[in-house]
């Protein structure tokens, strides 16, 4: 019971900052992806078991029973996809937790240099590993890193993946640039 009324507690705060800030403030940026959660959370408790329900009943119906088990076998398949890219995304947002965190750390062990993308948020520990491994800045520590990278995930993991970020970034700012010009 208190865990709903925290969760509710922070639904309403969550919606008030987004509401009654400045777009682009500190408030807005931290209250808006929780208001995203919760309102998904709450939803998702709402329409997840009414739209699994619904589904199955719907493919017994429209099956005739006939192809039923072809049919929720896909669903499920479909259900599992999905599973797996939520899996992938909350990966990618706890390794960009990590660098913030330990940004710091991995900073003093992987290089000399002291201003990169570690401690920065939005940016995962890979990609900051592959600026510098592409200016030629990790130590032999960091060095063994990138190669561990390399065998864990795939070829050039690092420089890869600053190549993502970079890509993202300018996608963003051709698309949202655009759309502030207007």
């Amino acid at each position: 019971m208190n865990f709903l009324l925290l969760s509710l507690v922070l639904l309403v705060v969550s919606i008030l900052g987004v509401k009654f800030s400045k777009p682009g403030s500190f408030i807005n940026n931290f209250s808006t992806p929780f208001a995203q959660l919760f309102s998904a959370i709450f939803l998702g408790i709402i329409l997840l078991p009414i739209g699994f329900i619904w589904d199955i009943g719907k493919s017994i119906y429209e099956t005739r029973g006939i192809k039923f088990f072809k049919v929720f076998g896909n669903f499920i398949k479909e259900i599992l996809l999905v599973i797996a890219w939520l899996a992938g995304r909350s990966a990618v947002a706890i390794d960009k937790l990590g660098n913030v965190v330990a940004g710091e750390f991995l900073e003093d062990v992987i290089t000399s240099k002291e201003d990169t993308h570690f401690r920065e948020s939005g940016i995962t520990i890979s990609s900051s590993t592959g600026d510098l491994e592409r200016s030629n800045n990790l130590n032999k520590t960091g060095i063994w890193f990138s190669k561990q990278l390399d065998k864990f995930f795939e070829p050039s993991h690092a420089i890869r993946s600053i190549k993502f970020h970079e890509g993202k970034i300018e996608l963003n700012e051709k698309i949202y640039g655009d759309l502030k010009k207007k």
